[in-house]
């Protein structure tokens, strides 16, 4: 309709002032110009609707058994939860917000509420705060207590991401006129706005079927935790209910004839988007069904998993084992057990870095595809997710029909559009992605509440969380905090954890400290929804094993003439396949270069976290080829990486030579010799050997270090372990683990007596770095949900509002790191429009095709984060903005010499060895 249809319609019952007021406007570059808007009352009704279908059809049995306690019932929690979503645009209902659109203002005036003066202070009243100060009285009219009704209010004033401030509630004591009081007190009688925002709320209480339950919450306590996922589903409902291409603006005052059409909308819109509801697990019940699963039989660890939470009541469950013991083929059997006993529709599994979380990409689904039958909506949650073949394929080739069809015993796995969006990936019932992505639901971010809907009736699974440091864990305390608060089932897995980070993270689940005593190694321990602890020792299949412990000196500034390069290449001549594991990038390409020369080519193979997307999977590939599990094993090969090796690679060497680095590193580094049983090895090495390196000792001090493991490690640790791995010539696996991890991280004094003054220094920069680092975290992450109350202020320091879950701002953040860039690596083309992507040529001026894309994406690769500031003039190809996953990239151009400067560095890459700074910097 146009501004001139009046505010009028004649031959009908007389519309409600309400009816005629505004949620939505747009206004089409047609010629005249087309208007169109849709009623708030419209959009509320939308909104409780969609809500209701939420709760019916995506809502787990966990989450509305656990949101429904207080309530006395589920029905009261649906109810609620659809009054508070068709609440939250309340403050819409004032002169503040309804005199921005003036076209609108002649139905406004004919219907009583006139807009006509203006408003220089509209700002101060922004729709969402003045939704959490206008529900207040007439809450208070219904009798309910003041506790009640500010968690509410507070709620409705969160629902844009931001919870409301101290002291929002006099905003309109303060300034009457922007709500239309007119001195009159809020809700006071003759008000025309007062009673709009009554005849709204009335509306809202009837389609939410909220009359019993607006007696019942106005004397419930819900706690912090029930209002913050509270407020994450409205803010959930009202990003559905606000996309017009589901509900399209009515362009006419609501009337009661619009419910009907609407329920329609409601009912369709979740197909639409690609939801299929709560997932059905099944269960893993005995050994057949496990083998049937994984396609092995459960070892004694896996059995012992599942005993203990079939015989628990969901909670904490930690898992302490070597690598190589199946803790995640444990972990996603429990989380079957879980799910089903319990009522949850998903999962999220965590890890430390996008490499990782790509290969369980790649293992979750295998094992979803075994749980049939059903769709299985899968979603890969990290900031290169779109760089990732297999989960592109997925998304575009696994869709399903709108209507899902029935196929049998079959599970189908598929990925969904919708999901990918900016702040939704953690929505999807599966997930597998970096910790990232949980740990920002307890950091001070724009719709913190969404992150917490996320993992709402999931079990959640966090793998290798020994390797958070001190900043990184004060938030993994904290989700664990508000995930024992929101009773959602966690299984932590690990190597091993020194006993007070153990202690830590059960506290902060438990809600409560437990003394552990002594704790076996391999072990299971397990926290109950009402706090009790049981740590239960696993009786391994296997016997223990010896490895053998070499040490070996050498400069630690010049590789070149280091004595390792003549062993590792005459253990390869007699047929051994050797890693070199090295604690920075420069060091593993200086390593590589240098065995290279001694060794035939294609026989020394390098891998590092500066290779582009492509490259990287391809070495990975490879890897997995010809030292994964059943791979067509190679001889003679040397293979030199960095810590990307130590983590979740299911690869098997002869051979380990390592830098010193914490002893919980180097004993995952381990875990790579001799990991797989039956393997044929060359004589000589049947047994496990690992040469630790990357030290010289002095003869009456304390041994020197590599400046880039210093850097990477602190010399405190460093120091510690190397005092107790070079006093040994052989380690017992896995008995020597928990005594090794916690004499490194104890308090104990292992240091040599001639170390013993500069350890004793060391140790004290140490100590007072971690706590300068908790302190900084501490700044940045939300209240826990016992002082969390009304959750104003949740994010009084805040970080920011990531729209994408790469934004380096609350990346770096949340890592306690300087801000990285990535950029797409490219060779000059034919012409300066067009660069070359691999062997793809690409416009930069024009949109690319999928072709493009492909190759674009897999030439990423990210930057050191000191050419972060330089890194910032690349320039984001002006053919590639609208694009959604190249709309950001920034590239980088070659010359024909494979080089380029970046401010006063010069850049080097080749497939070979990866990026490379040759020269330049300060």
């Amino acid at each position: 309709m146009t501004h001139n249809d009046g505010a009028l319609i004649e031959g009908q019952i007389p519309i409600p002032p309400a009816f005629w007021l505004w949620a939505k406007t747009s206004r089409a570059p047609t010629e005249p110009p087309t208007y169109r808007w849709h009623p708030l009352a419209a959009h509320l009704v939308d909104a409780a609707l969609v809500a209701q279908q939420l709760w019916a059809g995506w809502l787990s049995p966990s989450t509305k058994r656990w949101l429904g306690e207080p309530l006395g019932g589920e029905d009261h929690a649906r109810a609620l939860f659809a009054l508070l979503a068709g609440c939250h645009d309340l403050g819409k209902a004032t002169p503040a917000f309804q005199i921005q659109v003036d076209w609108l203002h002649p139905q406004l005036r004919d219907a009583g509420l006139a807009v006509d003066k203006p408003l220089p202070q509209r700002s101060k009243a922004p729709h969402a705060l003045a939704s959490a100060a206008t529900v207040q009285p007439l809450l208070a009219a219904r009798g309910w207590s003041e506790p009640a009704i500010r968690g509410v209010a507070a709620i409705l004033g969160g629902h844009h991401g931001w919870f409301p401030p101290l002291g929002y509630e006099r905003e309109p004591i303060k300034r009457p006129e922007l709500y239309g009081l007119a001195g009159r007190p809020l809700g006071g009688a003759g008000d025309p706005w007062s009673a709009a925002r009554e005849r709204l709320f009335d509306l809202v209480v009837e389609v939410a079927g909220a009359q019993q339950v607006l007696g019942l919450a106005g004397t419930t306590e819900l706690g912090s935790a029930r209002r913050l996922a509270l407020a994450g589903f409205v803010i959930l409902a009202d990003w559905i209910a606000s996309n017009e291409q589901l509900f399209p603006y009515l362009c006419l005052p609501y009337d009661d004839a619009y419910l009907h059409a609407a329920q329609q909308r409601a009912a369709e819109a979740l197909v639409q988007l690609g939801w299929h509801g709560v997932a059905n697990l099944g269960a893993v019940v005995g050994a057949p069904a496990f083998e049937h699963r994984f396609g092995f039989s459960p070892n004694a660890l896996q059995r012992q998993t599942l005993e203990a939470v079939e015989q628990g009541d969901g909670g904490l469950v930690l898992i302490e084992a070597p690598m190589g013991m199946g803790k995640t083929e444990a972990a996603l059997a429990a989380a079957e057990v879980l799910a089903t006993r319990q009522g949850h529709g998903g999962a999220f599994i965590g890890l430390p870095t996008q490499a990782t979380s790509n290969q369980m990409f790649h293992r979750t689904r295998r094992w979803l595809e075994q749980l049939g039958p059903g769709t299985f909506v899968l979603e890969l949650a990290h900031g290169r997710a779109q760089q990732v073949p297999a989960f592109r394929d997925l998304l575009e080739n696994g869709a399903p029909s709108a209507v899902d069809v029935d196929e049998g015993d079959i599970a189908r796995v598929t990925a969904e559009a919708w999901f990918t969006g900016p702040k939704r990936r953690l929505l999807a019932p599966f997930v597998v992605g970096t910790i990232d992505q949980i740990l920002l639901g307890t950091a001070k971010v724009r719709h913190v509440a969404l992150r917490h809907v996320g993992l709402a009736g999931k079990v959640v699974i966090l793998d290798e969380v020994h390797a958070y440091d001190a900043y990184m864990s004060v938030f993994l305390r904290r989700v664990l905090e508000w995930l024992g608060a929101e009773r959602i089932p966690v299984i932590l897995l690990s190597a091993t954890l020194p006993p007070a980070v153990r202690a830590r993270l059960i506290e902060a689940y438990a809600g409560h400290s437990t003394p552990l005593g002594l704790v076996g190694y391999p072990s299971i321990t397990t926290v109950s929804t009402d706090g009790h602890v049981t740590t239960t020792p696993v009786a391994t299949d296997a016997s223990s094993v010896t490895v053998r412990l070499e040490h070996l000196d050498e400069d630690p500034e010049d590789e070149s003439s280091m004595p390792l390069l003549e062993m590792v290449a005459q253990m390869a001549e007699a047929g051994a396949n050797i890693l070199v594991i090295r604690n920075t990038v420069a060091r593993a390409q200086r390593t590589y270069r240098a065995v290279a020369e001694r060794r035939p080519m294609g026989t020394v193979h390098l891998l590092h976290a500066r290779f582009t997307t492509a490259d990287r999977l391809r070495k990975e590939s490879w890897l997995a080829e010809h030292f994964g599990r059943g791979g067509t094993r190679l001889s003679g090969q040397v293979v030199v990486g960095t810590q990307v090796l130590e983590q979740s690679l299911d690869i098997d060497f002869d051979v380990l030579a390592t830098d010193l680095a914490p002893v919980d590193l180097v004993l995952q580094r381990i875990g790579r010799v001799h990991r797989h049983r039956g393997t044929r090895r060359p004589v000589g090495f049947t047994e496990p050997r690992v040469i630790v390196t990357g030290f010289t000792r002095s003869p009456t001090g304390p041994p020197a270090f590599p400046s880039g493991s210093v850097r990477v490690y602190g010399e405190h640790l460093l120091l510690r372990t190397a005092a107790l791995l070079l006093a040994r010539d052989s380690l017992t696996l896995p008995d020597d683990v928990p005594s090794l991890v916690a004499a490194v991280y104890g308090d104990d004094d292992v240091i040599a007596p001639a170390w013993h003054d500069h350890g004793a220094r060391v140790a004290v920069e140490w100590q007072s770095e971690q706590h300068e680092r908790e302190r900084r975290a501490e700044q940045f992450v939300i209240s826990d949900p016992t002082r969390a109350g009304y959750l104003l202020e949740l994010e009084r320091i805040r970080l920011g509002d990531p729209e994408d879950d790469d934004d380096p701002r609350v990346q770096a953040a949340v890592r306690d790191s300087v801000p990285s860039i990535e950029v797409a690596i490219a060779c000059v083309g034919p012409s300066p429009n067009i660069a070359r992507f691999g062997t793809t040529e690409v416009s930069l001026e024009h949109p690319p095709t999928p072709d493009d894309v492909e190759a674009v994406l897999g030439s990423v690769v990210r930057l050191p984060s000191y050419l972060t500031e330089a890194a910032t003039s690349l320039a984001v190809p002006e053919g590639w903005r609208r694009h959604p996953w190249l709309r950001r990239q920034r590239v980088l151009v070659l010359g024909l010499d494979g080089e380029c400067s970046l401010g006063y560095y010069r850049i080097r890459y080749t497939d070979v060895e990866g990026l490379e700074v040759v020269s330049g910097g300060a």
